[in-house]
Formats: C-alpha cells, structure tokens, sequence
C-alpha cells in the first residue's frame, strides 16, 4: 500500500519550504556560485548519492537527514488524524539547516513515489545511520 496522496504532498510542500530558505539567506551567508562549486562537500542533489566520504562525514547534513528520517514522529504527525502532511512539512520547513538536506528534499519531492523508499534507504546507508524510519512508511 503507498503513502496517501497527503503524505506525498507533504515532499513538495516541504521542498517548496526549504527553497524558499535557500534564498531568504542574508548575503553574507550565501556563499557564490563559484565557490560552492569548488567545494568538494557541496554535491548537487542528483550527484548525492555519489557523494564522496567527506561530504558524508558532514555532522550538519547527517543531522538534518536524521531529522528527515524522523520527521513524522519528531514533528508530532504521528500522533495526528488528517492533516499531518502540512505538520510535517511546517516541522522540516523550521529545522532543516543546510543547503544540501533542502537539495535532498526537493530531490525527494520529484522521485516517483515508488522510488523513495529506495533513495532513502540509499542515503542513509551512505551517511552510516542505523535506521531511517521514513523508508517503511514509503516501502508499505
């Protein structure tokens, strides 16, 4: 059985919501198109699996991933009837922090629905977490 439709909205709205943290930075936050492309730990959300072992090692990202992971329960959705998506999506919105979490959720946002357990789970492999609770909620 796939998440309902609520739950997938829930993706873009929240990729909708980190976009707009991407660009609500004050300038001398934002760092210029050059050099994050020097950066070796600023890969693109397509390249993300390909991400080498520094960017990995990233405490900011990782955290930010866990938080993605534990989304439904951290942000008190699961303990919700009905609109739980706009809970999760406001929850990600506040406390997501860095640019390529915000670049993995509007990747998110765009994969088939049937697609996302697996990029999910592939992250988290990636990253070495334990467990990723949000890849059972998109592989039932």
């Amino acid at each position: 059985m796939r998440p309902p439709l609520s739950f997938v909205l829930v993706f873009a709205v929240a990729g909708l919501l980190a976009s707009f943290g991407c660009q609500s930075k004050p300038a001398e936050q934002a760092a210029p198109a050059t050099e994050k492309a020097a950066n070796p730990g600023e890969a693109s959300a397509p390249e993300a699996a390909q991400a080498s072992p520094e960017a990995a090692a990233d405490p900011a990202y990782r955290a930010d991933f866990d938080n993605i992971c534990h989304s439904e329960s951290r942000s008190g959705a699961d303990q919700q009837e009905g609109q739980r998506h706009v809970t999760i999506a406001m929850w990600l919105g506040s406390t997501i922090k860095t640019d390529r979490a915000r670049e993995f959720l509007a990747t998110l946002s765009r994969t088939p629905p049937a697609d996302k357990a697996a990029l999910l789970e592939s992250e988290r492999q990636r990253l070495g977490l334990d467990e990723c609770p949000l890849v059972e909620t998109w592989r039932s």
